[in-house]
Parts: structure tokens; C-alpha cells; sequence
């Protein structure tokens, strides 16, 4: 924040979590979807929550004593291709779906499972994440926003949806010593909704077949990915760097919704969102960065 101040940054944007709020808000598996209101009186996740709620504070100070303009969300369980998916850090759909494609390829038709299934999440995929955070930062909203699904389901149900696209049936073997984190989590998209016309556009289903393909892809010397000539990590490693086109999906994700924003990246960038491709998605992003947009995408946090 304070090197954004020096350097003359216009525009600020944190990624918060939905780790800033109190876990006896988090207790029962039927959870009344999170408020923004909720992250107060605080309690939130011990480190990581901290970090992300301090954080939160700080651009409100930078904001009001340096005008430097901030923008946050809070996500909620963000996935898709391109994510980890390997290594203890990913999270459930990602994890779920190496699980289920290890068992396909592997013929052993188990798998682990981290608490009892009745856990319950909801995720949101990428493009619905670019495209919310594309509407957050170019709004006039100082105050955080919650930027995630509300389509809840329990880690079983998550299971259930990933078999159904690999087209097997998997005993499962439940570990109730591993990390589960809250007992149930939920975003409130009211706000959202309600200032900016944002809602999920991807259904849990459409987006974890999206994510299993590309992770199967991945675990198999790199399928199409690799012929493509894409630059990938090994197969084993479970990394891959995000896509470097932002703009592109983020008007991909605006068409859906019946959103026009080529008015907005005309009078900013000189281009039409519709027509934003890979090599000039890069140029459009330093543009940006030319022009004074300051991104803090934060770290990663565990399944949980």
C-alpha cells in the first residue's frame, strides 16, 4: 500500500477472504449465508483471517489519509483450471478431482476424504471471479464485498458431481484427523447483487467440468495443454501460472452476463472488450498497470 502511494497508484485492489469472518458464525453445516456485516465484532480466522481483516483496515486508512482509492472482495473458495491442484494447498474442487482421476487412472476405485463429507462450501469458478473483480474495481465502492457462489453443498455432494463427469462410482475412506476447517460456509451476494448486477454465472457443475479436463490434462503428460505448445509445469507438479490474457476472460465473463463493457475499455484503453486476445490482452494489462491499477492478489490458503 505505501509503495503504491509513492509510486503514484490511482486505483488499489485487495483480495480478501471469506477468512475474515468469525468462526462461531461458521458452527452448522445449514450456515446462514455471510454478510458483510459479519466480519464484526472480530473473530476471524487465527494468521491468515488477521492478515486478510487487518489488511482490510489498512486500505481504508491509506484511502482516507493519502486518497489513494482502494478496492476490496472477499472471496469465497475460488477454482478452475489453471489453480493448483496437488502439494496440501489446493483447494477441495481441485483436490477432489486429482483424487478422482488418481482413482480412474490408478484402478483403485477409493479415495480420502478430509472429515466426515458433510462439510459444507460453496465455490466460485475463476471466471466469475475475474469478471466480479473487474466490476469491484471499476466501481466507486470503497467498502469490502463479498465476491463468491452461493450455490452451497457438502463436500459429498461436491464428490458426487466429480464421479458423475469421470464416470465412476468410488468407495470412500473418511479421515477425520486431517484439516476441515469451519463446519459450514456461505456468501451472502445481496450487496453485490444489488450495486453492481453481479451473480455467479458458472454453476458448480459447469465449472468443475472445466476444472476436472484441465487437471486431467495436466496429470496426463499434459494432453492437450502441452501439444497446444502451452507453457506448462511437469505433469506432477500440480502448478501452473494463471492466464495472462485477465481482460480477455474478464469480457468473456461480461458477454455472458449480457454486459457490454467495451464502452469502458474504449474509453480507457483505446481497445473493445469483445476482441481482446492473447497478445494483447498482455499489453492491455500494462496499460493498466501504466496507467496506475495496483493489484494485491495476496497467497493461497489450505482446503478449509
Amino acid at each position: 500500500l505505501l509503495a503504491a502511494r509513492d509510486l503514484g497508484v490511482k486505483r488499489y485492489f485487495f483480495s480478501s477472504s471469506a477468512c475474515v469472518y468469525a468462526a462461531d458464525k461458521q458452527t452448522d453445516v445449514a450456515v446462514r449465508p455471510l454478510k458483510e456485516v459479519d466480519a464484526y465484532p472480530a473473530l476471524p480466522e487465527d494468521g491468515y483471517g488477521w492478515e486478510k481483516l487487518f489488511s482490510e483496515r489498512m486500505c481504508r486508512h491509506i484511502r482516507e489519509d493519502f486518497s489513494l482509492a482502494t478496492r476490496v472482495s472477499r472471496f469465497h473458495n475460488v477454482y478452475g483450471p489453471h489453480g493448483t491442484y496437488a502439494g496440501g494447498r489446493e483447494k477441495a474442487p481441485a483436490a477432489i478431482c486429482r483424487k478422482v482421476i488418481e482413482a480412474k487412472l490408478s484402478g483403485h476405485d477409493e479415495i480420502e476424504i478430509w472429515g466426515d463429507g458433510e462439510q459444507t462450501r460453496s465455490f466460485m469458478y475463476i471466471d466469475d471471479c475475474l469478471y466480479g473483480t473487474y466490476l469491484v474495481m471499476a466501481s466507486d465502492i470503497v467498502e469490502p464485498l463479498n465476491l463468491g457462489s452461493d450455490q452451497l453443498v457438502t463436500i459429498n455432494q461436491l464428490v458426487d458431481i466429480v464421479e458423475a463427469i469421470a464416470g465412476v462410482k468410488l468407495k470412500r475412506r473418511y479421515n477425520l484427523k486431517a484439516p476441515q476447517g469451519v463446519r459450514g460456509r456461505n456468501s451472502d451476494n445481496t450487496m453485490i447483487k444489488r450495486k453492481l448486477g453481479w451473480v455467479p454465472g458458472y454453476r458448480l457443475e459447469e465449472g468443475l467440468e472445466k476444472t476436472y479436463a484441465w487437471i486431467y490434462d495436466q496429470m496426463t503428460a499434459g494432453g492437450r495443454a502441452a501439444k497446444a505448445g502451452s507453457e506448462v509445469p511437469p505433469a506432477d507438479s500440480g502448478r501452473c501460472p494463471p492466464p495472462a490474457n485477465l481482460l480477455f476472460l474478464m469480457g468473456r465473463r461480461g458477454l455472458h452476463h449480457g454486459v457490454d463493457h467495451s464502452v469502458f475499455l474504449n474509453e480507457r484503453l483505446g481497445v473493445r472488450g469483445a476482441a481482446v486476445g492473447q497478445a494483447q490482452g498482455q499489453q492491455v494489462l500494462h496499460q493498466l498497470v501504466g496507467e496506475g491499477a495496483g493489484i494485491d492478489q495476496g497467497h493461497r490458503q489450505p482446503l478449509g
